[in-house]
């Protein structure tokens, strides 16, 4: 007999998708996470303005704020190991990279083969 969530209101998947979407706005706001950021940025060599640039870790360019992603080196997981899901998604720095956009749609499409 599968286990009543919320009162019965939502299904399993809703529910895993509830805590997934809690958790990720978590880490939104892990300070880990702009470590690496920071770690990766130069003053931007475009405009008058002091902007920032980030070095993509795959293929070594450089790129403006709205065209970076903190990736996690190691997938989050699945929330059937609810724990381990956790322990990945709020890793230290040695876990995480700074990747362009296409780099880790990339790296996003061939984990998703993967499995």
């Amino acid at each position: 007999m599968e286990t009543p969530f919320a009162g019965g209101r939502w299904t399993e998947a809703r529910y895993k998708s509830h805590v997934r979407s809690a958790l990720r706005r978590l880490w939104n706001h892990w300070p880990v996470k702009f470590d690496v950021l920071q770690a990766a940025r130069r003053p931007s060599q475009r405009g008058d303005r002091t902007k920032w640039e980030y070095q993509c870790a795959t293929c070594d360019g450089w790129f403006m704020t709205k065209e970076v992603q903190v990736d996690h080196i190691v997938d989050a997981g699945s929330l059937d190991d609810l724990n381990q899901f956790v322990a990945n998604l709020l890793c230290e720095e040695d876990g995480l990279q700074v990747q362009c956009k296409g780099c880790h749609r990339l790296k996003t499409q061939a984990n998703r083969k993967k499995q």
